[in-house]
């Protein structure tokens, strides 16, 4: 082992005008620390490739959007020609993160805890509690608008989660009130208040998500992404 590492040493002061080669060793710890400055997660692990082509992210607890995601998982192509990106903010991601496939697990419980008893920015939902099922969900709660005059309308509505590549939508929405089902009119209020249910607009790097996959327990977006083997490993839990 000793031998390897002296090796590897002596490598990096052969090539040092490469300046990637001593950069490859810190990449795991400064592409993490800026992904823990972007996301806010209770944990991350951060793995490079061997010659650093690659990333492998999982964090839990990551906050996106004010949404708490229970798992998030990253394969990412990584840019890694320039110098250090010691010092680098977390918008800087943008220029390590070439294109990424991802998925994530946001549970109902954390849905439910963004929107329980408040308005969420103002767009008119209070007491609002989801429940999915493997076909979609239901929510109940009130919603309030400012129109001529201020109403207030207790309702039941039916859906489902739809991915755009901005973030995950609600779609096909039927709302009732009283059991009565709304105008279209109200239909389109509700929604345009809603969406996105989750913004993916300041996520600085490209990530791909081919499907969402319903339980009820959770939605999971999902591109399928799949770790690699070796490489270097950097962790972090928030303590």
């Amino acid at each position: 082992m000793k031998k390897i590492l002296i090796i590897l040493t002596s490598l990096c002061v052969l090539f040092s005008a490469q300046p990637s080669c001593a950069d490859q060793y810190n990449l795991p710890q400064e592409m993490g620390e800026m992904l823990v400055e972007l996301f806010s997660p209770e944990s991350i692990e951060v793995t490079i490739s061997d010659g650093a082509n690659f990333a492998w992210i999982e964090a839990k607890g990551a906050i996106i959007d004010k949404m708490r995601i229970e798992n998030l998982k990253l394969r990412a192509m990584i840019e890694t020609k320039g110098s250090s990106v010691r010092g680098a903010d977390k918008y800087d991601l943008a220029k390590m993160i070439m294109m990424s496939q991802g998925e994530l697990t946001l549970l109902e419980k954390d849905v439910n805890i963004l929107f329980a008893g408040v308005e969420r920015d103002s767009r008119g939902f209070s007491n609002l509690s989801f429940n999915f099922t493997s076909d979609g969900f239901s929510a109940r709660g009130v919603f309030t608008a400012q129109l001529l005059f201020t109403i207030k309308i207790r309702l039941q509505a039916d859906g489902v989660l739809a991915l755009h590549p901005d973030g995950v939508y609600v779609e096909n929405i039927k709302i009732f009130t009283q059991g009565v089902q709304t105008p279209d009119g109200l239909v389109s209020m509700v929604s345009d208040r809603i969406n996105p249910l989750l913004s993916f607009e300041k996520v600085p790097f490209p990530v791909e998500f081919k499907e969402i996959k319903m339980t009820n327990e959770a939605a999971v977006l999902t591109g399928y992404p799949k770790p690699f083997e070796g490489g270097r490993t950097w962790n972090w839990q928030n303590k």
